[in-house]
């Protein structure tokens, strides 16, 4: 793994880090590409998770009890060699998570081959997430360092990104001018669109403005405010009395909620 030429590669020196930190899904794929005998996703991932268990690498934090985690998490090769000095984990999860942002990542997920609110069966249960749905970290807003002032925000993300879903930043800030703030949010659309992403600027609160037939925001914006859809089921009913009548009436009302979320 530390093969000056067919190795991971390493993130530069930081103050908060220790030494030869690499990104979790970039070891995937070279475990994928250099280690004989793995060839599939499943095996590269389970691969260096028994190396973490065997405390040959670990969480950059220090805390040797994290899992191995798919994305943009990051980890270390322990030293084990007491002659060699190298930098030390900071051994604090938490100031660790107010500076570095990290995600996991996990594909996309195949549609069903029949749609649910037409299943025999339906979900029982809400699906129950194994972690927070969003993190929060502290955010450089003055990278330029171009205010003659201190600027200081939050940035509230969410923990998990798929490809077929939108994924969420919120920028949070206090004390902040708005100059810096829009020049901050510029450049991340600038690198988006550079990689293939697009980011739309919308409220954190869906309900945060006004909405009104007549006002521009009802009117215009469906990213500024609620916009009422009316859902017509009579014309997909037929000859039938209600939409799911070939169904048990008691997932009448589930079977509605299934079919307005697909």
């Amino acid at each position: 793994m530390r093969h000056s030429t067919h190795g991971l590669s390493f993130l530069s020196p930081h103050a908060s880090l220790p030494g030869h930190v690499f990104v979790s899904s970039d070891a995937v794929s070279w475990a994928r590409t250099h280690v004989e005998h793995i060839t599939s996703y499943e095996a590269a991932v389970k691969l260096l998770e028994d190396l973490r268990v065997q405390k040959l690498i670990s969480h950059a934090s220090g805390d040797g009890n994290r899992p191995f985690i798919v994305g943009f998490h990051l980890y270390h090769i322990v030293n084990y060699d007491p002659n060699k000095e190298e930098p030390k984990p900071l051994k604090d999860l938490q100031s660790f998570e107010n500076e570095w942002l990290e995600v996991e990542m996990k594909p996309a997920v195949a549609p069903p081959a029949t749609p649910l609110f037409l299943s025999d069966s339906l979900p029982t249960q809400c699906h129950v997430p194994t972690g927070p749905h969003y993190r929060q970290t502290h955010l450089e807003i003055d990278a330029q360092t171009k205010s003659d002032r201190v600027e200081w925000a939050h940035c509230r993300y969410q923990s998990v990104y798929r490809p077929d879903h939108a994924y969420e930043l919120v920028v949070q800030w206090v004390a902040a001018s708005g100059a810096i703030v829009n020049e901050l949010i510029t450049g991340w659309a600038r690198k988006a669109q550079s990689n293939g992403l697009l980011m739309i600027p919308i409220p954190p609160d869906p309900f945060a403005l006004p909405c009104s037939i007549k006002s521009e925001v009802g009117r215009g914006d469906p990213l500024r405010g609620p916009v009422f859809v009316s859902l017509d089921t009579e014309s997909l009913m037929g000859t039938k009395s209600y939409l799911f009548q070939e169904f048990p009436e008691e997932t009448w009302g589930q079977r509605l909620v299934l079919f307005q979320e697909a």
